[in-house]
């Protein structure tokens, strides 16, 4: 479950948006993305002790809040199957964080983000564990804008619970509510499983043996072990199909099917017997045409075939040499030969299953001596971490990998791999760093990042993915209180309505001829004057996105980075106020020119100091008295506000600096 309340800060500079929807990654499933839900004003009240919260469409007066209203059930479920490779999901929960982005739904703008870690939903012999959390939400400016509660369930089988715990009918299986993951048990296995008898060691019968399986389920309802013996049957006629969630090496073969991981190499090991009566030399073909990459291949290194046969502790081979330099390989008449083919890919396929082809051919004739099909099934991984940055378009970034990697991780490296070809990585003893080209706006690049502890990528230390989202930039350098005139410009291949988004109404203002729905032909510029800036002095990035207006996928986006810098101040004030106390007082303003002045007050920090007279004519001359509020303020400090007193029609305005001191 998830709930997003913004700050009070971000509701006072209209930065909220109407409707947002939350994206992650958890365990081995793709990425995950909730339906878009509505935000509303409203207060939230917990009942202690059982985590069920209320909704109340009246704000708290103590503050502005807005909350989440639910148009559904906004939860994720997910299940885990159970199998022999358990403890892989065990030490996901107990080492990884997990990484929850929050996203404005109707124009994909990026809000923020919460990390969160999983060791307090390990059940630890518990069927349920429900956890509680509220996290901050971090922007791209390290800004916290809201707070992101979040509750998790964990539910699952008890230890000690009997095997032959019941089903529902094959009716229930055929509708999903029942899902049945099932492998054979091998008496190496049983060895690591928990509730298995000991008579399923001694006993040979192998009707016996068939009965048990490794189950995932959920609990339905009490029946007979004999019934359900009988529903296993019927479901097996039903699907021919044996499932397993994580493959242990070596590779298993399950249907003529071997499942493979990215960034795992698993050894696919193939008898060949030379059919001739004489000794005769062949050669290897691998056919895997929908594959762009080479994910099978013949291990011929002796070292490599060395190093995976002693990790595989598989058979070796008469002659480590058997290989020569053009891969070929001489046999013996009627002699057999066990030939190592090694799977491995970082690099998603376009489709989860395709077929391979292996062709032994002798190499005077290209007799094909040997044939085999394989399916190849790909499992989805889980990341150890994963993160989002955004880039301006066609420049070398240096992509943060040393921060998403752990440091006591960094001397254990001895290759790294990325998916992507266009990606530079370099490591040492003390850092790695990866360069890379982004693409043109609009773009997401998904850059996974493989380390691993040997020169031929068996033991994987570490997979991180980091999301590189393109942009055009801007960078503008100016005073607090100035906007400059800019042009967001940009083309589209097809002819499309658009509309036009920013992540900060504070920092970009959008022109009202281009507010509404833009008509975009095609291979034709559009040009959107807008206006950037900011009353408060610091560095800033916001976002610009052009959506289409009907299905609010991307046109085009910007990234604008502004560094505002101090302005001239006309005039200080020195405010001395109490603490836990919220002050009215006013300031003296005086028109020293000759003309009327056509004033408005605007603040930097309107949550600090409230101007309670905005607008004032002030003639020339003439002094007037503004009044203001400040914040009441818990503990001693001082606090730097500007105040600019903007004529209408000027470009200029006057800054006025206050310098609070809230004391005992």
């Amino acid at each position: 479950f998830f709930s997003f309340v913004p700050t009070v800060h971000e509701v006072e500079l209209n930065r909220v948006p109407k409707r947002i929807c939350f994206s992650l990654r958890f365990f081995n499933s793709p990425q995950l993305c909730t339906a878009a839900v509505n935000l509303v004003p409203g207060s939230w009240s917990l009942e202690p002790g059982k985590g069920v919260g209320t909704w109340s469409n009246v704000a708290s007066k103590d503050e502005k809040v807005m909350r989440i209203q639910w148009d559904f059930d906004p939860s994720l479920d997910l299940e885990i199957p159970y199998d022999l490779q358990i403890e892989e999901f065990t030490k996901y929960l107990v080492s990884h964080r997990l990484r929850i982005a929050v996203w404005n739904a109707e124009n994909l703008l990026f809000l923020g983000s919460s990390v969160v870690g999983l060791a307090e939903l390990v059940r630890k012999g518990k069927q349920l564990v429900t956890v509680d959390k509220e996290l901050g939400v971090t922007s791209e400016d390290n800004e916290v804008i809201g707070k992101l509660q979040i509750q998790f369930m964990n539910m699952g089988r008890m230890v000690g619970e009997e095997m032959d715990t019941k089903y529902k009918t094959t009716k229930e299986f055929s509708k999903g509510k029942v899902k049945l993951i099932s492998k054979p048990i091998t008496k190496g296995d049983v060895k690591s499983l928990p509730n298995i008898p000991e008579k399923a060691l001694e006993s040979s019968h192998e009707d016996f043996r068939k009965s048990k399986m490794v189950l995932d389920y959920k609990l339905q309802e009490k029946q007979p072990t004999s019934y359900l013996n009988e529903e296993i049957q019927k479901y097996r006629s039903l699907s021919r199909t044996l499932a397993l969630f994580t493959v242990p090496k070596p590779a298993h073969r399950l249907t003529n099917a071997l499942f493979y991981f990215l960034g795992q190499v698993m050894l696919y090991p193939v008898e060949f017997i030379n059919p001739d009566s004489e000794d005769s030399t062949f050669y290897i073909e691998v056919a895997d045409p929908e594959s762009q990459s080479k994910d099978v291949q013949v291990v011929v290194d002796p070292d490599e075939w060395r190093f995976l046969c002693s990790k595989e502790k598989i058979a070796p081979p008469l002659n480590w040499h058997m290989f020569d330099a053009n891969e070929h390989f001489v046999v013996k008449a009627k002699e057999r030969v066990v030939i190592v083919f090694k799977v491995f890919s970082i690099t998603r396929p376009a489709k989860p299953t395709r077929t391979f082809r292996i062709l032994i051919k002798r190499l005077k004739d290209d007799f094909v001596a040997y044939r085999k099909d394989t399916v190849l099934k790909y499992k989805e991984i889980y990341y150890n971490s994963t993160s989002i940055i955004h880039c301006p378009e066609r420049k070398g970034v240096d992509v943060p990998i040393q921060e998403t990697f752990p440091a006591k991780l960094v001397p254990l490296v001895q290759k790294v791999l990325c998916n992507n070809q266009n990606v530079t990585v370099s490591w040492s003893n003390s850092r790695i760093t990866a360069n890379f080209v982004t693409p043109l706006s609009p773009a997401d690049s998904e850059l996974v990042f493989f380390f691993f502890s040997d020169v031929y990528c068996y033991d994987t230390l570490y997979i991180t993915q980091i999301t590189v989202r393109s942009y055009k930039c801007i960078d503008l350098v100016q005073a607090a209180g100035y906007f400059s005139a800019n042009v967001l410009e940009f083309k589209s291949k097809t002819p499309r309505q658009g509309e036009m988004h920013v992540s900060d109404k504070s920092l970009i203002a959008i022109s009202p001829k281009a507010s509404g729905v833009i008509l975009i032909k095609p291979e034709e510029e559009v040009k959107i004057p807008v206006q950037i800036g900011s009353f408060r002095v610091g560095k800033f990035t916001a976002f610009a996105h052009c959506v289409d207006y009907k299905t609010k996928m991307s046109v085009n986006r910007w990234m604008i980075r502004l560094n505002v810098k101090q302005p001239n101040v006309v005039l200080q004030y020195n405010i001395t106020a109490p603490i836990k106390e919220a002050v009215e007082t006013s300031f003296e303003y005086q028109n020293v020119t000759l003309a009327e002045k056509d004033l408005e007050f605007v603040t930097s920090h309107p949550e600090l100091i409230h101007i309670l007279k905005k607008n004032c004519k002030v003639n020339a001359g003439e002094k007037v008295a503004i009044p203001i509020a400040l914040k009441e303020m818990k503990e001693a400090s001082q606090v730097k506000v500007l105040i600019f007193a903007m004529e209408k029609g000027a470009t200029k305005h006057e800054a006025l600096l206050f310098v609070i001191s809230y004391v005992k």
